[in-house]
């Protein structure tokens, strides 16, 4: 019998998102098992993560699900049919994502992550939102991306604007304001797609909690597109964890091969990475993916 709710909550509050406890055993036949240890075995009792778990008291997780209620926010499990199934295959998978919108879109789209700088220049922004809107109108692919400033932002609305959905992976909590004065692109961007999160909702993010993310990010997505990363850009982490998890890395041509902006890029094309010169490139391996020509066929 699997874990409710609640004690999933309290394995999230006490270990944190990404946890090896959170995913090793839980959403396994031994999670009971492996909480039931947790919460009473006296062998453990002076861990320091055991007893954050121990003190948890539910007045406190009533108030997060009282949080998640009054947000819109719904919490999705393994067991929940919506569950981004190729998050099922990852490693780390999330044993709970709180959701703003429809999180099912991921499981009945074709899905490509765009991901890239914040301080994004004109040329990637424009790129970014011109193939997110390409990828949209001719494969009906859900474009996945980080939320940021620049080149996540950019997808984004170039999803929507074509009438497109999307899905907002946060490195924070849903009702968190961040980036600041975002909440009305939320609910624009969940009236189609997806805001997704592995946070507590009012979570403030930090210097980890991005990196952690990013392996959602690539994980839901059949192939990542970088489309600008200079050499120490957070893309190249989701790149990283798209090739670890057997995922195609895409990318952007940059606009000036000798420009620190593209050193990222430059990098991943000298390591073997696809360069993506139009969304048509992109359409032809999502294709052959699925074994279809109806995706290509609308782009001719």
């Amino acid at each position: 019998m699997a874990l409710g709710i609640k004690d999933r909550l309290r394995l999230l509050i006490a270990f944190g998102a990404g946890s090896a406890v959170m995913t090793d055993d839980i959403g396994t036949e031994r999670e009971e098992e492996l909480f039931y240890c947790l919460m009473h075995d006296e062998r453990l009792s002076e861990d320091y993560y055991v007893s954050r778990l121990r003190v948890i008291e539910d007045n406190y997780l009533n108030y997060i699900l009282g949080k998640c209620e009054s947000g819109g926010i719904h919490i999705v499990t393994p067991e929940c049919d919506d569950y981004p199934e190729d998050l099922r295959h990852i490693a780390d998978p999330p044993q709970l994502l709180f959701v703003l919108g429809d999180i099912g879109a991921v499981n009945r789209m074709s899905t490509v992550a765009m991901v890239g700088k914040r301080e994004a220049d004109g040329y990637s922004e424009a790129v970014a939102g011109r193939f997110a809107g390409d990828l949209v109108r001719f494969g009906e692919v859900n474009i996945i991306s980080g939320f940021a400033r620049g080149i996540d932002r950019a997808s984004h609305f170039g999803a929507m604007d074509a009438g497109g959905s999307t899905t907002a992976v946060l490195g924070c909590g849903i009702l968190y304001d961040y980036p600041y004065h975002s909440e009305g692109i939320k609910r624009r961007i969940a009236e189609k797609g997806a805001v997704v999160s592995e946070y507590l909702p009012t979570k403030a993010p930090d210097r980890d909690s991005f990196k952690v993310r990013n392996r959602l990010i690539s994980g839901m997505a059949d192939c990542v597109l970088i489309v600008q990363a200079g050499s120490s850009s957070g893309a190249l982490n989701t790149a990283s964890h798209a090739a670890e998890q057997g995922r195609e890395v895409f990318v952007i041509p940059p606009a000036d091969i000798f420009a620190e902006r593209y050193a990222g890029q430059m990098k991943l094309l000298d390591e073997g990475a696809s360069l993506a010169i139009t969304p048509r490139i992109i359409l032809e391996f999502l294709n052959d993916l699925y074994g279809t020509q109806e995706i290509l066929g609308a782009f001719l």
